[in-house]
C-alpha cells in the first residue's frame, strides 16, 4: 500500500510540473566560452531526467557485476555443502567407498580440506584400503601442523574403527604424555578399556570423567555401575582377600545399584557371611529391586523369604515375563518350600523357552515329592542342555 501511494504521489508531481512548464513556457540557456546553447525549459528538464536515469542503470549494472565474483562463490559454497551431506550421508551408511570419493573431491577443491583429507582416511580405514588412508593422513600432516593432537586422535578413531583395542591402549598411553589432558583421548581410553574390560584402570579414571566434560549423567553412572561391577567380580575370581578393601571404596551411592550390590553378595555367600549378605540384599532390593538380587536372596537359608516372596511377585508383574524371570521366580519359591507355586513358574518357565535353571527346580519338587524317577529324567533333560 505505501509503495502504491509513493508512486501516486510521484505521478501527480510530475503532472503538476508538465501543466507548470506548459503554462509558463521558458528557456535554458547554456554558455561556454564564446559557444551557447539554448533550448526550452520542458526540453531542459527532459535530458536532466535522462541523464539521471542513464547515470541509474549503470550504476545498477556496475553493481551486479561486481555481485558476480561473490554470487559464483556462494554457488560454489552450495555445491560442496551438497557434496558433503553425500559424503556424509554415505558414511552413516556405511557406504565407505562413495564416502571416500566423496571427501576426496571436497579435499581436492580446498573445501575443510585437511579435515575432509582425515574423513577420507577414516573411510578408507573401514573400506580397508590401508594404503589410501596414509596417503590421505601424510597430506593433511602439512596443513594441520599446528593441530597435532587433531592428527593423533583419527589415526586413535581408525584403530577403534579395526578394533584393535590393544594397540589403541598402548598408543594413547604414549600420546598422554604429551596431551595429559585431552578429552576427546580420555573418551577414547574409556572405550578402550571398556572393550578390554579392564575394569580396575576404569575406575582409577572416574574421577577423571567426572572433572572432563567426557561423558553425560546417564552416561557416567552406566559406567561406574559395569566398572565396580567389573572390578568386584575380578577381585572375588582372583584375589578375594581384597574384595572387602575394594568394597569400601566404591561410593555409597553405587553400593546398592543391582548388579554392585550381586556381586558383593555372591561373594559374602560364598564365604559364608550370610547375615551381612541378607543385610546388603535387603537395602539393595527396597531400592532396586532386580531379578539377580531376588535369587541370591532365595539362597539365604535362614532369611525370612515370604516377604521377600511377594516383592518378587509384585516385581513380575511390574516387569516383561521371561523364562529366566519364572525360574528366579520358581527358586525363590523352592527355598520358601512352597513346591506347588515352584512348580507352577518352572513349568511356566519351560514353556516359553526350555533352560536348565527350571528343570533342575522341577527335579529338586520331584526329589522333595519321592518321585525319583521323574527327578533323574529331569536332571538329565537339564544336564543335555548343559552339554
Amino acid at each position: 500500500m505505501k509503495r502504491f501511494l509513493w508512486i501516486l504521489a510521484i505521478l501527480v508531481l510530475a503532472v503538476l510540473a508538465g501543466v507548470g512548464l506548459i503554462e509558463l513556457p521558458g528557456y535554458v540557456l547554456i554558455q561556454v566560452n564564446l559557444s551557447s546553447v539554448e533550448m526550452p525549459l520542458w526540453l531542459a528538464a527532459l535530458l536532466v531526467l535522462g541523464s539521471f536515469l542513464i547515470l541509474l542503470v549503470l550504476y545498477r549494472a556496475v553493481a551486479i557485476v561486481m555481485k558476480v565474483p561473490r554470487y559464483l562463490k556462494k554457488m560454489k559454497q552450495r555445491r560442496q555443502m551438497q557434496r558433503l551431506q553425500s559424503a556424509l550421508e554415505s558414511f552413516i551408511n556405511k557406504d565407505w567407498l562413495q564416502a571416500e570419493q566423496h571427501f576426496k573431491k571436497l579435499a581436492k577443491a580446498h573445501f575443510l580440506q585437511p579435515y575432509s583429507q582425515l574423513m577420507a582416511a577414516n573411510s578408507a580405514a573401514k573400506a580397508s584400503r590401508l594404503e589410501a588412508q596414509e596417503q590421505y593422513i601424510k597430506a593433511a600432516k602439512p596443513v594441520l601442523a599446528h593441530e597435532t593432537a587433531l592428527i593423533e586422535l583419527t589415526k586413535l578413531d581408525l584403530l577403534a574403527s579395526a578394533q584393535n583395542w590393544q594397540e589403541l591402549l598402548h598408543q594413547i598411553q604414549k600420546i598422554k604424555q604429551r596431551f595429559p589432558s585431552n578429552a576427546g583421548l580420555l573418551r577414547r581410553e574409556i572405550v578402550a578399556l571398556e572393550h578390554l574390560k579392564y575394569w580396575p584402570q576404569i575406575v582409577e579414571l572416574l574421577p577423571e570423567c567426572k572433572q572432563h566434560p567426557v561423558l553425560s549423567e546417564a552416561e557416567y553412572d552406566r559406567l561406574a555401575i559395569k566398572a565396580y561391577q567389573g572390578t568386584l567380580r575380578k577381585a572375588v575370581r582372583y584375589s578375594p582377600q581384597t574384595v572387602d578393601m575394594i568394597w569400601e571404596t566404591i561410593p555409597s551411592n553405587y553400593q546398592l545399584e543391582a548388579p554392585v550390590a550381586a556381586a558383593y553378595a555372591e561373594h559374602l555367600l560364598k564365604a559364608q557371611q550370610f547375615d551381612k549378605a541378607e543385610k546388603l540384599l535387603d537395602k539393595a532390593i527396597e531400592q532396586h529391586p532386580d531379578a539377580q538380587l531376588f535369587l541370591l536372596y532365595s539362597q539365604i537359608e535362614q532369611a525370612d523369604h515370604s516377604h521377600r516372596l511377594s516383592q518378587a511377585e509384585v516385581w513380575l508383574r511390574q516387569n516383561p515375563v521371561s523364562a529366566e524371570s519364572l525360574s528366579i521366580m520358581a527358586q525363590i519359591c523352592l527355598s520358601n518350600k512352597q513346591l506347588s507355586k515352584a512348580k507352577s513358574y518352572a513349568e511356566q518357565s519351560l514353556s516359553i523357552k526350555p533352560n536348565a535353571a527350571a528343570y533342575c527346580i522341577l527335579a529338586q519338587i520331584f526329589e522333595q515329592e519321592g518321585e525319583p524317577q521323574k527327578a533323574l529324567k529331569t536332571y538329565r533333560q537339564a544336564a543335555a542342555l548343559l552339554s
